[in-house]
């Protein structure tokens, strides 16, 4: 994975490292081919050239908590990290510094992993992935997709056993992180979707791309997002309003 996926770090300067990990890799009916981009490193296995780290991480590399560092803006300045849809490294251990059995369970132990030892990653694989290559798939993925922005709806219309198709989904909050006492609001679509709680994870321009009932998703936070220009004009984004509240206890925390 990384021999072939490495390329990208010599020719896309927007890339800052590549990862093996996904952080939503729960979804069976993923490509194990596809690529993705995320600013929120994910680390668990990674890649990163030799330039980056000499020029400009190894003089201030911390002694701590390195991963949280990576996900600082002055460390990344922009840059992405480049991750596959079915991850290819493995999460041992249900105990660590910050791990414990909750979070191991609900987020660890269910991960898909890649088990296909005919995967091979081709040029045209890891192409996809460089940044005009991706930014024009995901013009043609919000153009030709199937647009909800009412949850009722789209449950409707995969019990239609409607074609596959890529589907959009818009949806518009200040995100906020949750407390010790409450969770954050994304856990309104987190718990729909089965993904992350913490928004920022695998999520690149408010946009999160996975598999939702066999089918393509990207789920779109108009509130941050550069991609918002793409909604349909008769579509009022999905409301905070509209979600039942939820506490740790509800997602079994506590």
């Amino acid at each position: 994975y990384f021999e072939a996926v490495s390329t990208v770090l010599d020719r896309d300067d927007s890339v800052f490292v590549v990862s093996a990990w996904n952080d939503n890799g729960f979804f069976e009916r993923a490509d194990p081919r596809k690529l993705l981009r995320t600013h929120y490193f994910p680390g668990l296995g990674w890649l990163l050239p030799r330039a980056l780290w000499r020029d400009e991480l190894k003089a201030k590399w911390p002694k701590s908590h390195w991963d949280h560092w990576l996900r600082d803006p002055k460390q990344h300045r922009g840059r992405e990290c480049v991750y596959p849809a079915v991850p290819r490294s493995f999460h041992a251990g249900a105990k660590g510094t910050f791990m414990d059995s909750w979070h191991h369970n609900r987020y660890f132990a269910p991960i898909k992993y890649n088990l296909d030892p005919d995967v091979h990653w081709t040029r045209d694989d890891v192409a996809r992935v460089q940044l005009d290559n991706y930014e024009a798939d995901l013009d043609r993925r919000f153009s030709s997709a199937t647009h909800f922005a009412d949850l009722d709806a789209l449950d409707r219309f995969l019990d239609a056993d409607t074609p596959p198709a890529d589907i959009v989904f818009w949806y518009s909050w200040k995100q906020n992180p949750g407390t010790e006492f409450k969770p954050p609001n994304f856990v309104c679509l987190s718990e729909k979707f089965k993904l992350w709680h913490e928004h920022k994870r695998a999520a690149r321009h408010g946009v999160h791309d996975f598999i939702y009932r066999n089918l393509p998703v990207l789920l779109v936070n108009t509130f941050d997002s550069k991609y918002a220009h793409y909604k349909p004009d008769h579509l009022t984004p999905f409301s905070s309003s509209a979600c039942p509240p939820r506490t740790w206890r509800d997602l079994g925390r506590g």
